[in-house]
């Protein structure tokens, strides 16, 4: 399993932002040379041995994850405004990627991260700007002809994307294989895989959990961000998957239930020892979380923040 074109050497930063125009050349889909192409015309450092999560450093203690978690969320409400896109949930699994790339991930040998609710990616977007693994002006960018940031993530135009998502229930899929290749080439890789509660109801997920616990596959990290709702009213309604840790138990993996936005239960959740079966955390969490006008509001699974409510959600933000 070879190293991807789009990562970047462990302790090297993003080059700096360059304004251009499109380019048919950068759009060679999933090729390398397309890749090296796109990093040589941003200025970006060309691929090294490790994952993009190591441009934390080192484990960050959860005092400054917490920190770094209202930048992020703040961030992201910036950049969510005037885009029609998918505010709520990526308010709420803030902590999740915070925990991930500046508290785990760090402290692993070889890692990879997948985020199935592609719907999320400006909260990923700001993540890895802050780690310098994309520009910072790209950001301002988003959804835009020519840009790098697409509406949901691709691995062939943002460096840094290990998967591109988008299409619910496919993720989980994507992080099996890339852990089944991995143990076939004898080497140990990570995968952080991030899903949303509403594509639990996708088929292709249980799919997915079955060979992940038939393999027992724990280099795996499934974090499945429950917060309850989805594009038309509650996860409950809609199709239930309570009670979800016992079927994910009977399906080979260890699971953990934890509050989604408490770092310290995510980031011990994801540092346990490995028991020989995958793990997957079960993370409660609230649709528009930090925002008390947006909590649990589901106009905010896609509404689009004006300036007024921006301000206004700038200044509740807690």
């Amino acid at each position: 399993m070879g190293r991807g074109p789009h990562l970047l050497r462990s302790g090297e930063g993003g080059g700096p932002a360059v304004r251009r125009s499109p380019d048919p050349r950068d759009r060679r889909c999933g090729t390398r040379l397309g890749h090296r192409r796109l990093q040589a015309r941003l200025g970006l450092p060309a691929a090294g041995v490790r994952s993009v999560t190591t441009a934390a450093r080192g484990a960050w203690d959860v005092v400054r994850q917490g920190e770094k978690a209202r930048e992020i969320r703040e961030q992201t409400l910036r950049l969510s405004q005037g885009r029609p896109h998918h505010l709520g949930g990526q308010l709420s699994c803030v902590e999740i990627l915070v925990s991930i790339f500046y508290g785990h991930a760090p402290t692993l040998p070889d890692t990879r991260f997948v985020l199935s609710k592609g719907h999320a990616c400006i909260t990923l977007y700001a993540v890895l700007a802050d780690l310098g693994l994309i520009p910072p002006d790209e950001l301002e960018t988003i959804m835009e002809a020519g840009g790098l940031l697409l509406g949901h993530p691709c691995r062939t135009t943002t460096p840094a994307v290990d998967a591109s998502t988008g299409s619910l229930g496919m993720g989980l899929s994507m992080a099996v294989g890339m852990a089944l290749a991995a143990r076939m080439a004898g080497r140990e890789v990570h995968v952080h895989a991030v899903l949303g509660d509403g594509e639990m109801q996708s088929g292709q997920v249980w799919e997915a959990l079955m060979l992940l616990g038939h393999h027992r596959l724990d280099t795996v990290h499934t974090v499945i961000d429950c917060n309850g709702a989805q594009a038309d009213g509650t996860t409950a309604d809609i199709v239930g998957l309570e009670p979800l840790p016992a079927r994910l138990e009977a399906m080979g993996l260890d699971v953990v239930e934890c509050d989604g936005h408490d770092l310290a239960a995510l980031n011990k959740a994801l540092a346990e020892p490995r028991r020989g079966r995958p793990r997957a955390i079960v993370a409660r969490t609230v649709k528009g979380k930090s925002v008390p006008t947006m909590e649990g509001d589901n106009f905010w699974h896609s509404g689009t923040l004006s300036r007024q409510q921006l301000a206004d959600a700038l200044a509740s933000l807690y």
